[in-house]
């Protein structure tokens, strides 16, 4: 009974380190397990009904430090105050599931994302994660003043990209697209037709492939396609100089809608293939148009472009975030 006598030596030892007197009868006990050949191993009963194999109580039921299991102690024994957290409770840390947390952005079919978040510098970033950042330069940092929320273009210039191959791809292929930005305009005296939020397309005008604008009086904007050329599309909804969620979509099938600040506004359809239509060499222009000729003179902050249109529901739940 070499084996036992050991085991319950290294208990005596363990219990003597706490400064705790304890006696004990050293009987043998049938663990069930085969000894190896070199003698094996001998396991102390268990003690509670789930306590681990290597637990152990003293004469008054407390579990000394190294006890496992579910069963943990009483904390009026004499090992109340032993050190290394002896005495131990069943306080497992909270699990996040993440349900208080908000809801977040919309990124499926995302192509390229613009917050605005900057706060200094002459670079917007595309922010999407989306293939290559196309990433937009200020021409005339002079001209415009960082804030917490956003950029304000305080007199004429353009945010512009080297050339959009990653959004013209992507929307020629689905033809489809999903427009949207969250901006706050300055005034209500525009300088020309419209005043573009988001453009994409060559240097002229005539070349513009789709744009987002404030128009004189509504928000709106322009769409080519193969079939007719440049239409226009509209949201109804009068131009207002507080802070504006304003998006279009277009399916497939030519229907677009826009919305505005989450709700359903303006609809139609401008049926036709964006491809064989648009300039693959064009850029995209934010606050401007791709020639610098459109000024929108307000706060950006946010632009985003989809390779889809977002369904209600999708637009609502961006709406919700903020920009």
């Amino acid at each position: 009974m070499s084996q036992p006598a050991w085991r319950c030596g290294l208990v005596l030892a363990v219990f003597g380190s706490a400064g705790v007197a304890c006696s004990f009868e050293l009987a043998e006990v049938d663990t069930g397990a085969t000894p190896g050949d070199d003698g094996g191993t001998f396991d102390a009963p268990p003690v509670g009904d789930d306590a681990g194999a290597d637990s152990a109580t003293g004469d008054d039921g407390a579990v000394v430090d190294g006890a496992t299991g579910g069963d943990t102690s009483t904390t009026d024994g004499p090992l109340a105050d032993a050190p290394n957290d002896a005495v131990q409770k069943d306080t497992a840390p909270p699990i996040d599931t993440g349900a208080d947390a908000g809801p977040t952005r919309v990124t499926s079919g995302l192509v390229v994302l613009y917050t605005f978040k900057e706060g200094a510098g002459a670079v917007v970033h595309d922010v999407s994660g989306v293939g290559a950042a196309l990433d937009t330069m200020i021409e005339t940092p002079a001209n415009t003043v960082w804030s917490a929320s956003g950029l304000q273009i305080v007199t004429n210039t353009n945010i512009i990209s080297g050339v959009a191959t990653k959004i013209t791809n992507a929307l020629t292929t689905s033809n489809a697209l999903t427009v949207e930005t969250w901006a706050t305009s300055s005034t209500t005296a525009i300088s020309a037709t419209s005043a573009r939020l988001v453009s994409c397309g060559g240097s002229a005008i005539q070349n513009t492939s789709f744009d987002t604008a404030q128009g004189a009086t509504t928000w709106g904007g322009t769409m080519k396609v193969a079939a007719s050329g440049t239409a226009q599309f509209d949201s109804a909804i009068p131009v207002s100089l507080a802070r504006t969620h304003y998006v279009l979509t277009r399916s497939a099938a030519g229907a677009w809608q826009t919305y505005i600040n989450g709700a359903a506004t303006g609809s139609g359809t401008i049926a036709g293939a964006f491809a064989g239509a648009w300039d693959n060499g064009g850029t995209l222009s934010l606050a401007n148009s791709t020639n610098g000729s459109r000024p929108f003179l307000g706060t950006m902050h946010l632009a985003a472009i989809y390779d889809r249109p977002l369904t209600k529901v999708e637009v609502t739940q961006n709406y919700s975030v903020g920009p």
